[in-house]
């Protein structure tokens, strides 16, 4: 079911994009930094937190904006994080090695309030289909999962055809399933990006 709402989505998109002649395609790319909330994982015998230092994100995407100031688009993005800690609840803490990483295709519906003015605030949202991976001391563990974001933010328009902008997002999932893991959180992350969009 994940899977085949995410490809209706996928293809709403791209309906959209071929039934408006009038859109203006588009290709954007971001980096940031970002925050990852902790996550515990329990076996039904001990419960373990992770937390993780801070980490980056990079995204780019294509879609259509129309001139009534929506914007649609297809997203592919990619987030990695150290392990700051792990925690065995009531025994005590250590700093191990590890990441945890997130690959995702979204869909995101977006929306410009002034759009063609040099200042423009958006704000956004979307849905889609990550990988979530944590390593630990060498031992990965990943899941499929779904995905969905919410963003905000600021646009400035640099010339006709090129845009920057300012962006807070953010992103979470279901929880996650891992073998020989009974319960585990899901991915929570808040980021900061700045990015370029190029129409065509």
């Amino acid at each position: 079911m994940k899977k085949l709402s995410v490809l209706l989505a996928l293809a709403m998109v791209l309906g959209l994009g071929v039934s408006n002649v009038c859109a203006e395609m588009y290709f954007s790319g971001n980096v940031g930094i970002g925050w990852v909330d902790d996550i515990s994982l329990t076996d039904g015998v001990e419960t373990i937190d992770l937390s993780f230092d801070p980490g980056y994100g990079v995204s780019a995407a294509f879609g259509h904006a129309y001139s009534n100031g929506f914007r649609t688009e297809i997203e592919f993005n990619y987030f990695s994080s150290d392990l700051d800690e792990v925690t065995v609840v009531g025994e005590g803490s250590a700093s191990l090695n590890g990441d945890g990483t997130v690959v995702a295709v979204m869909v995101n519906g977006l929306y410009d309030f002034m759009p063609g003015q040099t200042f423009n605030p958006f704000v956004g949202a979307g849905v889609g289909y990550a990988n979530a991976e944590i390593d630990l001391l060498g031992i990965s563990e990943d899941d499929d999962v779904f995905a969905y974001q919410l963003i905000a933010g600021v646009a400035f328009k640099l010339t006709e055809r090129l845009t920057s902008d300012v962006q807070y997002r953010y992103f979470g999932t279901e929880d996650l399933e891992f073998e020989d893991v009974t319960d585990a959180d899901s991915v929570n992350t808040h980021n900061l990006m700045v990015g370029l969009r190029y129409s065509f």
